[in-house]
């Protein structure tokens, strides 16, 4: 599965954008996390990546902005395993292992469009500008 950001403005933040190209293109498309209101929104989506072009054209061709995320990365030199980053991961892509070292899921992480983790480490050992 591949995530990806849809952005939003006013003028489409009451129509069924997402329901159409489901019907439309036959995508099943999971929501991990929104933020919607009246005046516009965001909202992170699953999507299986053989469908990944497919969807990308049909949500700009209804007008919503749509970004891929950029996975966090550790530099293994730098990090002491503190465990700053796992205590603030709020979807536990941040772990401790049986040797307590730290590892990372790709699957779990939610990318540049959370980032906490980057803010927390004191080490500085983990980005999202790659």
């Amino acid at each position: 599965m591949a995530k990806i950001l849809l952005r939003f403005t006013e003028n489409l933040a009451g129509q069924p954008i997402t329901a159409q190209i489901i019907l439309e293109h036959k995508i099943p498309i999971s929501i991990v996390t929104a933020n919607i209101t009246s005046k516009g929104g965001e909202f992170l989506a699953e999507i299986p990546e053989e469908s990944l072009d497919i969807a990308i054209t049909a949500f700009r061709e209804k007008g919503l902005t749509v970004s891929l995320p950029k996975l966090i990365e550790i530099d293994k030199e730098k990090c002491f395993s503190c465990g700053a980053c796992i205590t603030i991961c709020p979807v536990e892509a941040l772990i401790f292992d049986e040797a307590f070292s730290l590892t990372f899921s790709k699957e779990k992480c939610l990318g540049s469009t959370c980032g906490v983790c980057v803010d927390a480490c004191p080490a500085r050992a983990i980005n999202s500008d790659n």
